[in-house]
């Protein structure tokens, strides 16, 4: 089952998107890319397939597409682990491009995911990497 969450930022801002219900304890917050959305083909399809496996999957579009802004991005996700915490016992980040820098931060500022997936991660550019 799917269905639309909305969740309050703050009071003039709300994340949506679309939550993939599983049966287990485990959520996997699905993060995409600079320029992506929660309807990319990629996000759309790891989502679907941890549903399979029976667990929750939550996936969105970060609220400003047409740029980057990384601690925006921070933000909001945090907002939405906050969201999910108290209601899974299990949090696992996974993020694409740009959207795996957002994840990993979040890793390492909120103590409550319990893991982070990484692909094709976007590093270099912020940590000098060539």
């Amino acid at each position: 089952m799917t269905k639309t969450i909305k969740i309050k930022e703050n009071p003039k801002e709300i994340i949506s998107g679309l939550l993939h219900q599983g049966k287990t304890e485990s959520i996997f917050i699905v993060c995409h890319g600079y320029g992506g959305s929660k309807d990319d083909f990629a996000i759309k399809g790891l989502s679907r397939e941890f549903h399979k496996k029976g667990h929750s999957a939550f996936r969105f579009t970060f609220s400003d597409k047409q740029s980057f802004n990384l601690i925006r991005e921070v933000e909001e996700l945090s907002s939405i682990i906050d969201f999910f915490g108290p209601k899974y016992k299990e949090i696992v980040l996974v993020g694409g491009s740009m959207g795996a820098l957002v994840a990993s931060i979040c890793t390492i500022n909120k103590r409550r995911v319990n893991r982070l997936v990484v692909i094709n991660g976007f590093f270099f550019l912020f940590f000098g990497v060539t």
